[in-house]
């Protein structure tokens, strides 16, 4: 027929034109009316946040503005009409007696008449349908239905395209986000946004890996779960997030109820309701897994099988390097800000503990002329020697703070020996029993841990605040555990992200104290931050300095009662020997 020629024609030469796909859709309509005898047809497309068919463009008579706006059902029973019946088989229908068609739903008065293709995209998946309807029977013909597949299959090249450059355009937006500078939280939150919205889910949400290696929490939502974020949290191996942090590979299901590692553990949206899950591992440089991100997908009584597919897959893939990308970004940023913090606190510490030495010093010889004057002329009272006396304590506590603030700038001047941590653990322990004779100290040393190149008086003095503080929480009674092993490399970077070594030696210093209080587990290896009631807070932030120093790390993993440090020391260090 030279009229559905003309009409194939037209609907191709403005796909080749990258015509607008509202522009294909409505040229598509117009010539499957124009080239068969249909009096109205239209174009439903599928909703994939939820499963729906929503009419997307209409042509011909008998259209109202509620007509347009009706969502159609899909799936198997009653009144499904034939455009959900065409969705839910994916192959074409045609009946020449609607009156008697069990399929058969009225959208507009008369009909008599209906042909319905589906749009079939990659993978087998219906993007929707093409419908004729006329208003006298038996109106299409075999010829109708060549021309009208056609169409509809031009019509796919359209959507397809568009959802193409939709995906393309939200991507490219992601990786332009990269190249500002703003609130990393805010920057997750949006990269999370983008992942609902991109692969048209019901929510997408953001877990991270926390310092403690084990514990994956809620860090951006873009659904239901946003009242959980900082609360919401996985172990790692548990429910599908889990699975996916421990094993970093991707898991797609569609039915999460018959997936062995689903435990609903927090409910988005009820279970017989989700339509799709995809999940995939954030994977750093180094090929560590540092969080998950995942999406879901809703669907209603009348949805289309709406399952991630392996193209929805590879999108998520995509932005979770992007998120990574961000944590890394973050992680330099700290590590800049931190070092840049450190070297003013410690220029202001050096000039500090110099100007105030100097006064001290001065001080301390004033008070001694001052006492022997009062001695030699015989009028010194008891309670002027009390008061000199106090005196005295208060310059010697000064000198005290001074040489904190000393220890402090020089904690990473280092000279390396070959250093047994074993003979420190025991040597330290022998120090702390005579100062602390109400506690208990036990030492485990693992028969394998090697020397390592360190400095003996740091390495000492930092064990030895360490064991200070677990003095500090005990004064009742109780343990203090000090113990070695030797962990790989990535098992060490899983743990405290450390990196250039083989081998490292692990030192646990744990305590049967109160623990560090939650709000605090984050800051107490910054300078001035302390919840003790003495000191400056300067000890940890000086143990820290100290293990970085060698190339190591240091962290706080208590949970529940107790104190847990955990100290990592290169075995080799890059470049170096063991």
């Amino acid at each position: 027929m030279p009229g559905s020629e003309h009409a194939l024609e037209i609907a191709a030469r403005l796909i080749t034109a990258r015509a607008a796909p509202e522009q294909v859709l409505e040229a598509v309509l117009n010539a499957a009316i124009d080239s068969t005898s249909a009096t109205h047809a239209l174009i439903a497309l599928v909703d994939r946040r939820n499963g729906e068919l929503v009419i997307q463009r209409v042509a011909g008579e008998g259209w109202t503005p509620e007509k347009r706006e009706e969502r159609l059902r899909t799936g198997t029973g009653v009144h499904e009409g034939i455009v959900g019946y065409v969705a839910t088989t994916g192959e074409p229908y045609y009946s020449g007696d609607v009156s008697g068609d069990p399929h058969y739903y009225p959208l507009i008065e008369g009909t008599r008449s209906e042909l319905a293709v589906p749009l079939i995209r990659s993978r087998d998946r219906v993007a929707g349908v093409l419908n004729l309807e006329s208003d006298t029977p038996n109106a299409f013909t075999e010829e109708d239905l060549y021309v009208v597949s056609a169409l509809g299959a031009l019509a796919t090249v359209a959507v397809s395209m568009a959802e193409h450059h939709r995906r393309e355009h939200e991507l490219a937006e992601t990786a332009r986000k990269l190249n500002r500078w703003g609130n990393a939280e805010e920057l997750l939150a949006e990269f999370t946004e983008a992942a609902a919205r991109i692969l048209q889910a019901y929510d997408g949400s953001l877990f991270t890996l926390q310092p403690d290696g084990r514990t994956l929490l809620l860090v951006a939502s873009h659904g239901p779960l946003r009242e959980q974020i900082g609360k919401a949290s996985y172990q790692v191996g548990e429910g599908v997030t889990g699975s996916v942090a421990e094993h970093g590979y991707a898991i797609r299901l569609e039915d999460v109820a018959g997936d062995p590692h689903w435990i609903g553990k927090y409910e988005e949206i009820p279970r017989e309701r989700i339509a799709g899950f995809l999940a995939v591992p954030v994977i750093a440089e180094d090929g560590r897994v540092e969080g998950v991100l995942r999406v879901i997908r809703d669907k209603t009584p009348a949805s289309l099988p709406n399952a991630f597919d392996q193209d929805d897959e590879i999108i998520l893939w995509t932005l979770a390097s992007q998120v990574a990308v961000l944590l890394q970004r973050g992680r330099l940023l700290n590590r800049l800000v931190q070092s840049e913090r450190l070297a003013a606190w410690g220029q202001l510490s050096a000039r500090s503990a110099h100007i105030i030495g100097n006064k001290v010093f001065a001080m301390k010889g004033a008070m001694g002329e001052l006492r022997h004057l009062l001695e030699a002329s015989n009028q010194c009272s008891s309670q002027c020697e009390e008061l000199i006396e106090m005196l005295s304590r208060s310059l010697s506590e000064t000198d005290a703070i001074i040489q904190s603030f000393k220890d402090f700038v020089a904690s990473r001047d280092i000279k390396r020996t070959s250093v047994s941590l074993n003979q420190m653990i025991s040597a330290a322990a022998r120090r702390a029993e005579a100062l602390a004779p109400h506690l208990r100290f036990r030492t485990e040393p693992a028969p394998d841990v090697p020397a390592i190149p360190g400095d003996l008086s740091r390495l000492s003095e930092m064990l030895d605040e360490l064991i200070q503080n677990a003095v500090a929480w005990q004064p009742n009674g109780g343990e203090v555990r000090l113990r070695t092993s030797v962990v790989p490399g990535p098992e060490a970077a899983d743990l405290a992200k450390v990196s250039g070594a083989a081998r490292y030696v692990r030192v646990d210093v744990e305590d049967d104290g109160p623990g560090v209080a939650e709000g605090l587990k984050q800051r107490i290896f910054e300078p001035f931050v302390s919840s003790r009631g003495r000191g400056l807070g300067l000890g940890l932030p000086i143990c820290r300095e100290v293990v970085r120093a060698h190339g190591g790390e240091i962290l706080e993993i208590g949970e529940g009662g107790g104190a847990h440090f955990v100290v990592l020391l290169p075995v080799k260090t890059e470049g170096g020997a063991s």
